[in-house]
This record gives C-alpha cells, structure tokens and sequence, in this order.
C-alpha cells in the first residue's frame, strides 16, 4: 500500500480566483517537499466546420493569440510563485479539453498530485462540482487535492481524517498519516456512525485504537472523535473542519466499488464543493489496492 510520497505536483489554473487559491496551495506543497511545481493552463479547444459534410476540422491558427497571451501570463504567473514560494516552477500551455489535458499532462510528467481549484453550477451547485474537477477527479490515476470557491488555506497543520463504518474509508491511514509527517501536521480522526449503525461503536472504537498504534508509529499526533446518530454526514464533516480548525480533509472516494455508507459518489461532491478547506480524494486504486481485494472486506489498516 502507497504512502505519501510527492516529488512532482501540478495545478491547472484560467487565471481566476478559485484557480490561484490552487496555486498557491500547491506552491505550498512544492515548498514543503522540496520538489518541483508544475503550472499548466489549457486553451479550451473549440472546432469549426465549413461544411455539413466535411469532418469538423480544428483549427490551429485561430488559437495561436491566445495560446500566445496564456503563454505569457502562466509564466508571469511561475515566476511570481517560484520567487515568493524559493521553488522551480515549470509552465505549460495547451489547447484541448480542460479535464483531458490535465489527466495527460500528469502521466506525461509522471505527476505525483493534482492540485485544481472548482466552480460550482447553478442551479445545481449544492449538489455537484464543476464538470472538469469531476471527470479529472473520476478519472485520474493519482490523487487529486481540489479547493473550492469557498477554501482558504495554504498552510497544512491540521488534517481531519474521517472514517465510517466501511472498511474502505481507512485505507487512506497510512497514506494520510505518512502526509502528516512530512507536513509536521496532526491529524483528527473522525468517526461518523448513521442513526441506524448504533451496534458499530464498540467495533469503531477498536478501530480507533488501531489508528492511533499506527499514528504513534508515523510519530503523528491524533486525536480521536465519535459522532454517533449522524443524519447528515456531509454536514458532520463541514462542521467539524470549521469547529475543529482542519486545514484538509482526506477522502477515501469509494466510488462504485461500494454502494453502502456515508461516502458515496454525490456525498464525496458535496464535501469537495462545501469544504472550508482543501480536500484531497483518493481512490484505492491510487494507492495500489486491487478494487476486488476492497470488495473482499479485507482489512484497511
């Protein structure tokens, strides 16, 4: 099972505020790693066709101005953060699909963590993020770190980790305490538990004591909570980040190897568009766990 480990990180970024908040959260990152930024902006590609017969054609020359200018203020915009930040910040432009882009630019690079901020839809916004976070989130091979329009942070002290009654929500411990270490950050574990699981808590609580042996091994500070009786989980998690002064979340997306528990797919959503803080969501796949063995129920700590 992967640890945290983060020797080359990208951000996507059109230049708004929702995007430099990922910037600079990434700029973080690469500071506290010692490692190197990437910068990528994408020309959003557009096709035209002269004729109802003829294949659409595209048409390269019409995006040459604006990959010019995007040239031009994504590398403003590097040597900006490289000198604030004192790291090596690389520049990319492209023309293409947003979520495409970015998911072929990070196997090209051999990324080790997505940074990307998200735009909400309207009327829908409550319910889903934006498309492109969506289908980079969906469909990246490595974990993706998303910030909402609602996030403010950069400095990552504090990482609330939440976990519920499926096995598949703790495999993210070792690879969530191997980050607190290398953050100097203490993690907060958070238990939550459905009005209609009340005969999981003793089980949970064992579970608790395992993560904290795991913890004191990492050397990582934790402490432990319970919430019992939860209606709304998504609600339970934005509460505690903001009570509890979390500066991430950590998510275990189960996507559709399971259909039980307090994370599924548009839960996961939610969270990613609420969070006051970054949240970084994994698949187990990311982590080199076979999706049969996660079927099996085997162990995640």
């Amino acid at each position: 099972m992967k640890t945290f480990e983060c020797k080359r990180v990208l951000v996507a970024t059109d230049f708004s505020e929702a995007s430099l908040k990922a910037v600079r959260q990434a700029a973080y990152i690469a500071q506290k790693n010692n490692t190197i930024l990437h910068l990528l902006h994408v020309v959003d590609k557009h096709y035209e066709s002269f004729s109802i017969i003829d294949p659409l054609i595209f048409n390269k020359s019409f995006y040459d101005k604006f990959v010019e200018k995007a040239t031009a203020k994504v590398n403003e915009l590097a040597d900006s953060f490289s000198n604030e930040y004192q790291i090596k910040v690389y520049t990319h432009v492209s023309v293409g699909s947003i979520s495409e882009e970015i998911l072929l630019t990070s196997k090209a690079l051999h990324i080790d963590l997505i940074v990307m901020g998200t735009h909400g839809y309207k009327p829908l916004e409550s319910l889903i993020i934006g498309s492109n976070a969506y289908r980079v989130l969906s469909k990246s091979k490595i974990p993706v770190l998303v910030l909402s329009e609602e996030a403010e942070k950069s400095a990552i002290t504090k990482i609330l980790m939440p976990i519920n009654i499926n096995v598949i929500s703790r495999y993210k411990v070792d690879y969530t305490l191997s980050m607190a270490k290398k953050f100097g950050a203490d993690v907060s574990t958070l238990v939550v538990i459905g009005e209609n699981e009340e005969d999981e808590i003793a089980k949970m609580r064992v579970v608790i004591k395992q993560i904290e042996k795991v913890a004191e091994k990492h050397g990582v500070n934790i402490e432990s909570f319970i919430k019992d009786h939860v209606e709304n989980g998504v609600r339970t998690i934005i509460d505690f980040a903001k009570e509890n002064k979390n500066d991430l979340i950590v998510l275990m997306d189960e996507g559709d190897a399971q259909e039980t528990g307090i994370f599924l797919s548009i839960l996961s959503q939610q969270i990613l568009h609420h969070s006051p803080v970054p949240v970084l969501s994994i698949y187990p796949e990311h982590l080199g766990i076979d999706p049969s063995s996660v079927l099996s129920g085997a162990s995640g700590i």
